[in-house]
């Protein structure tokens, strides 16, 4: 009897404390502070400097250009099938900059194929295939209608090279046959 009594009193002292322990209240843990972001959100047309001297990029630092062919503020792009193969559109549907940039100088057009294309002062802008990374500009006079973009907007150009000099880009101008060429 003694053992029954002794077994009963552990199984009355072990439910009074099982149903004390669901009966409390759950602990709540206090909610700490959540820092606030104070990033920006990043440019996403920046002026770069290169040896061409300040250029517009994209966020990444990839140069942007001009095609000469194009007319400002047509409306429209003449690059289009192989050509924007090898000199995709620039795109961004939300143009973001800082000084000396204003962002009243960016527009977009609608491209033949329904996509957008941004624009600076009116002019589309493109990448060239060849610039991998950022700062490069391969396409720099690619035809001579192929232009780099200063922070003012303008086609930055070669100075006027003569016979036989080098000019910004270290291509030479030669004489063939009474035709004139820039070669590397």
């Amino acid at each position: 009897m003694k053992h029954t009594t002794l077994l009963v009193l552990c199984l009355v002292t072990l439910s009074v404390l099982l149903v004390a322990g669901c009966t409390q209240a759950p602990v709540t843990p206090t909610p700490q502070p959540t820092a606030v972001p104070t990033a920006q959100p990043a440019d996403t047309v920046k002026t770069a400097d290169t040896s061409l001297g300040k250029i517009i990029v994209d966020a990444q630092g990839k140069t942007l250009y001009y095609f000469a062919n194009d007319i400002a503020a047509s409306g429209a792009s003449s690059c289009n099938g192989q050509c924007a193969a090898l000199w995709p559109p620039f795109s961004t549907s939300n143009v973001k900059v800082s000084a000396p940039l204003d962002p009243a100088d960016f527009g977009s057009i609608t491209r033949t194929n329904g996509t957008t294309q941004t624009t600076y002062y009116g002019w589309p802008l493109y990448y060239y295939f060849e610039d991998t990374a950022a700062g490069e500009i391969l396409g720099q006079a690619a035809n001579d209608v192929w232009w780099v973009v200063s922070g003012e907007g303008n086609p930055i150009k070669p100075a006027s090279v003569k016979l036989g000099q080098n000019d910004q880009l270290g291509k030479f101008l030669v004489k063939t046959h009474g035709e004139e060429f820039v070669v590397k």
